[in-house]
């Protein structure tokens, strides 16, 4: 079975994973090797895989007709990876055990450890705090909008930290690397915001939460944070829609953006 084409988009998130292993994005597994996906061209649908950039060699993790495996999120220790799929018809998060190159799978988050939050759906996008304790996701509330959750990496104790604006999604979790703070985008019909906040130490209510955040990057989304925290990589389109996406980089102790690559097209 063959792989098709990568596109513009999935150009642009491959970029962020390799930033991620040289140092930009988040902390590096035990090898310098890269996670990704990637679109079937006879199937129409997305595979996990994993390439060791010392040799080339590369490793497919799953290989499914008609499930979507998309964006893999490594665990610091770089043993596990974090996915969302589509296999029972809406998107829902695992976890794959790597050992040995012999790739197991386990369910993020069984039905049975969501409590008062069975309601909620589409579970997309994981991230891991920098100790591997924690996994943040956006998933469906109950009026069919993105919100923003977190829980221990085996599920307990899930709990919503930004509900949704009316009309609009919060999405795309990024944990500080002290994982006092995370990064998100908040999209609405017509445009999308980066904003940060700061995790309150004991649960707080979410719209306390959603008091507490700043927007700190206009027109952008995709956000990753630098291993020292003090900067942030993301993807920003200007107003012109003949503008292509682009990869830009944050930095808070100057108050600057810059364009990863200044003289590129």
């Amino acid at each position: 079975m063959g792989i098709c084409r990568v596109s513009l988009y999935m150009c642009l998130i491959l970029m962020g994973i390799c930033l991620m292993v040289i140092g930009i994005g988040g902390q590096m597994p035990l090898s310098p090797v890269i996670a990704y996906m990637a679109e079937k061209s006879d199937s129409n649908s997305w595979d996990l895989f994993m390439m060791d950039m010392r040799t080339g060699v590369t490793l497919r993790l799953t290989n499914t007709h008609t499930v979507d495996e998309r964006y893999p999120a490594w665990a610091s220790a770089g043993n596990r990876l974090a996915y969302h799929h589509n296999e029972t018809g809406t998107f829902n998060l695992a976890v794959m055990t790597l050992n040995q190159t012999i790739p197991t799978y386990t369910p993020f988050l069984l039905e049975a450890n969501m409590g008062d939050l069975t309601t909620i759906y589409d579970r997309a996008m994981p991230a891991w705090s920098y100790d591997d304790t924690y996994l943040g996701f956006h998933a469906k509330t109950r009026n069919g909008r993105y919100g923003l959750f977190m829980g221990y990496a085996d599920g307990r104790e899930t709990r919503m930290i930004i509900n949704p604006p009316e009309l609009g999604d919060v999405v795309q979790w990024a944990w500080s690397p002290d994982a006092t703070q995370i990064a998100f985008t908040q999209t609405m019909p017509t445009e999308s915001h980066i904003y940060l906040l700061t995790l309150p130490e004991g649960i707080q209510p979410f719209a306390t939460n959603r008091a507490n955040m700043r927007r700190i990057i206009e027109n952008a989304n995709f956000p990753a944070w630098s291993p020292d925290g003090t900067k942030i990589a993301y993807v920003q389109q200007l107003n012109d829609i003949s503008v292509v996406n682009r990869i830009w980089i944050y930095d808070f102790v100057t108050n600057t953006q810059v364009k990863l690559i200044p003289n590129g097209n």
